[in-house]
């Protein structure tokens, strides 16, 4: 793909933020141009910057805080590529997000901007889009009337959120229709910012300056899309934690902006104004509008005096962070989110009319649903369950401390509230003091520096020993989890006692292509080969209590030899999600193997030795069955696209799938396995004399 891209980050106090948001966009696909404006005001911030960030990277330490748009713009003044990136200090991209960006604008020439799915860190749920624009008179109203009517008048807009929800979940690329872009994500097509009066207008400090871009391109006839594939996750709370209220001030002064920007001449405008003035305090504003915390897990805060109060909206959907607004006054109590487990599937309810008292049984006749498109999940916990369970997280790393930190940012944004991060360091040089950084982030931190290489299966039996969690999980340092990952294989684990081991699907990235794995579990096919990556399955502990050790005498496989002992123990579930990571990036220690063919097959044979003799003949005519059934499924799959390159149908270059090689022997491998073990089951014939 031919595109040139520059992104543009700008940082205020968050250099440890920054540095990662920063390396997320270099380890992109799609080679693209970081820079990073720097508003701090402080130049052991500047400096801490330089030391952190990477040497491609840009940076420019301004004397005073421009403020985000006026930053913007200078680099943006600076620059002549085609494409331009904005990302948030507090957020960082997945995988392949920024390829697949410039994908859909190359796609669509009249899209002058494209958004990706955006979540929270704080259980991976979707950051809703803003609503843009509104009609001129709700706009009016809500701004001038604000005194009287709060956030009453937000009740007409349900139907059209609703509407904005189902397209911000949606599978394939859509255009938004009632949303904007958010500034803190999303890529911009220079000829249509150009072509609207430039990028951010310079009135704008903080805040509404991306929803008055979005409402210049779409006025220039430009159209705004999103691409759900294309994933960016923000830190919950990530900026300014430490100054609400002077966040509070820029947002309303921005929001006053807007309005005398679009509507300061409407004669209607200016005379609400005027009443509004005269208008007494805020009697009618929202009791509270929270979000669920990590730190207060599970729990709201909503009051507990229902008479005069009015639930404006609530959402079923864990994957969206719904705002409560709530009429009235009262006491403040902590309220489980268990109530969308009680609630009918779909995406939003709307009451109108008294609350009733017992939060916990509410009457679930008061809501008026608004019809789902397209089933949502629903989270359905028990309130009396018990705590969460301890998960530790075994991280296994040896002189990558740039990888180290990837990863452990990956364990730190888990929307799970209680882990233990275990770190073994397998004989290289010391990093306890990136293990100490993260220590906040969860609920204990145990360290294993040894002192010499012992080799991954004995690094991965120190961490054993040294973890105490209910359920264990592995990360390497070159691969990263999604945010919901552990969450995901707790809930399944802990919905079905009997197993004692859940996996999800992996994506497999790097050497320019990108492929998922996610396959049902099924006995044979993991005999036959790895069913997913170590860090996409976690595991109960109580398999380590019927014996399953990994085998220090395998330099590779040892992952798939500890598969296979545990599932003569249980069957494993499987999570019909992608999140599990796999890099390849040519520096891990099973990347020596993987470009060696004859190491890899080596040690391949060494793995098959130890397990053939334990499988029945039956087992192994299955797998040679299995294999072959994949090599005819990757074959087809393959020239499928093949040709679809060759009609020029497709944008992206397509390359070989790097597991296709390997299962091309596979159903020979097999073969010779049962021909091998009929030979020592049967006697020989005796020849035939002629």
């Amino acid at each position: 793909m031919n595109a040139s891209i520059v992104t543009i980050i700008v940082n205020y106090r968050l250099a440890r933020q920054t540095a990662s948001a920063a390396a997320s966009c270099l380890a992109q696909e799609i080679s693209n141009k970081v820079w990073v404006v720097d508003n701090s005001e402080d130049p052991d911030e500047a400096e801490l910057l330089r030391t952190m960030l990477d040497t491609r990277c840009r940076l420019i330490v301004n004397e005073r805080n421009l403020g985000f748009g006026a930053a913007c713009n200078d680099v943006y003044a600076r620059t002549t590529s085609e494409f331009v990136f904005l990302l948030n200090p507090d957020a960082y991209c997945e995988p392949n997000a920024l390829w697949l960006l410039a994908e859909c604008l190359l796609r669509n020439p009249r899209a002058g901007g494209v958004t990706p799915r955006a979540w929270y860190d704080a259980g991976h749920q979707i950051r809703m889009p803003f609503l843009h624009p509104y009609p001129w008179w709700h706009a009016m109203l809500t701004a001038s009337l604000s005194s009287l009517v709060g956030r009453a008048i937000w009740a007409w807009s349900l139907r059209r959120r609703a509407e904005t929800l189902h397209v911000w979940r949606s599978d394939h690329p859509h255009r938004l229709a009632h949303a904007g872009l958010v500034g803190g994500h999303c890529l911009l097509r220079r000829a249509a910012v150009d072509a609207v009066g430039g990028l951010f207008d310079p009135r704008f400090f903080l805040y509404a300056e991306d929803t008055d871009l979005s409402y210049r391109l779409r006025s220039g006839g430009w159209e705004l899309m999103q691409e759900p594939r294309a994933a960016v996750v923000h830190t919950f709370g990530g900026t300014a934690r430490d100054r609400a209220e002077w966040k509070h001030t820029q947002a309303q002064h921005a929001e006053q902006l807007l309005l005398e920007k679009f509507y300061g001449r409407n004669l209607r405008y200016r005379w609400l104004r005027r009443i509004n003035r005269r208008l007494p305090g805020k009697p009618w504003q929202p009791a509270t509008q929270v979000y669920p915390r990590p730190s207060k897990m599970p729990g709201w805060d909503v009051p507990t005096r229902w008479e005069r109060g009015w639930l404006i909206e609530i959402a079923s959907n864990p994957y969206l962070i719904a705002p409560m607004g709530i009429l009235g006054r009262g006491r403040r109590a902590e309220i489980p989110y268990t109530l969308a487990g009680q609630l009918p599937p779909g995406t939003y309810w709307a009451r109108f009319g008294p609350a009733t008292p017992a939060w916990l049984s509410p009457d679930i006749s008061q809501f008026q649903i608004l019809p789902s498109k397209s089933d949502a999940p629903v989270r359905a916990e028990s309130a009396g369950q018990t705590p969460w369970p301890l998960v530790s997280v075994i991280v296994r790393t040896k002189d990558r401390p740039e990888r180290l930190l990837e990863a452990l940012s990956a364990v730190a944004h888990q929307s799970y509230p209680r882990i233990e991060l275990v770190v073994v360091n397998d004989g290289g040089t010391d990093v306890a003091h990136l293990v100490d950084d993260f220590a906040a982030a969860v609920v204990a931190t145990r360290y294993e520096n040894l002192p010499r290489n012992m080799g991954r299966a004995a690094a991965a039996n120190v961490g054993l020993d040294a973890a105490r969690g209910e359920y264990l999980i592995f990360l390497d340092d070159d691969d990263l989890f999604k945010p919901d990952h552990i969450a995901a294989l707790v809930g399944a684990l802990r919905a079905a006692p009997d197993k004692l081991l859940a996996y999800t699907g992996t994506l497999q990235v790097g050497h320019g292509r990108s492929e998922v794995w996610s396959l049902p579990f099924d006995r044979v096919r993991l005999q036959t080969f790895g069913l997913f990556a170590i860090h996409a399955a976690l595991f109960s502990r109580r398999l380590l209590e019927h014996g399953c050790r990994f085998d220090e005498t395998l330099q590779a496989h040892e992952d798939w030899d500890f598969w296979l002992q545990a599932a003569e123990k249980t069957d494993f579930i499987h999570v019909n999600q992608v999140s599990a990571i796999y890099r390849h990036l040519g520096s891990s220690g099973v990347s020596a193997f993987n470009f060696d063919p004859v190491r890899a097959e080596a040690q391949r044979a060494q793995l098959m030795r130890k397990w053939t003799g334990r499988w029945s003949s039956q087992e192994l005519a299955q797998q040679v069955e299995c294999a072959r059934s994949l090599y005819l499924s990757l074959s087809v799959g393959l020239r499928a696209q093949q040709q679809a390159t060759a009609d020029g149908g497709a944008v992206r270059r397509i390359r070989q799938p790097g597991a296709t090689g390997r299962l091309l022997a596979l159903p020979y491998r097999v073969a010779r396995r049962v021909r091998r073990l009929w030979r020592r089951e049967k006697p020989s014939p005796a020849k035939k004399i002629i």
